[in-house]
């Protein structure tokens, strides 16, 4: 069974307000993610296949399996075309478990999840590394 995990070395990903923000650190590139992206991209943090995101995804929102899994093929694929995630040959997966299905499920809202990289050059600048101190050493001596 194929499965999905985000990148853990290279991308980094915060949630601040309804808004999730993902950065590729080896690209340069940064996602804001909404809606239900946020939900499906942090379920990756642990590998997860489509079924497994599918049962996972239906647990807390009110929406079509034929629906979801479209949506979830093209976010799959835009995540890892940016390299954001990667492949795994197979996986042991968690179940969702009946207590953590939502009483009330929420209503379904598209995944919206935006490219950018007009910082990519601020983004791969290493500030720490690509210095003059790299010949003469830290802390530098007087």
């Amino acid at each position: 069974m194929t499965c999905y995990r985000i990148n853990k070395d290279y991308v980094v990903h915060e949630l601040m307000d309804l808004e999730l923000t993902v950065i590729n650190l080896q690209k340069g590139h940064y996602f804001i993610g909404k809606g239900s992206a946020i939900d499906i991209f942090l379920m990756l943090v642990d590998a997860t296949s489509i079924d497994g995101l599918v049962e996972k995804v239906t647990a807390i929102y009110k929406v079509e399996e034929t629906t979801l899994r479209q949506e979830l093929s093209a976010l799959i694929e835009q995540w890892l075309t940016n390299d954001l995630i990667s492949e795994l040959d197979n996986c042991s997966e968690n179940t969702v478990q009946e207590s953590n299905i939502a009483a009330e499920l929420k209503p379904w809202s598209q995944p919206i999840f935006i490219a950018f990289d007009d910082m990519r050059d601020l983004l791969l600048l290493d500030p720490i590394h690509e210095t003059e101190l790299d010949q003469q050493g830290w802390p530098v001596e007087k």
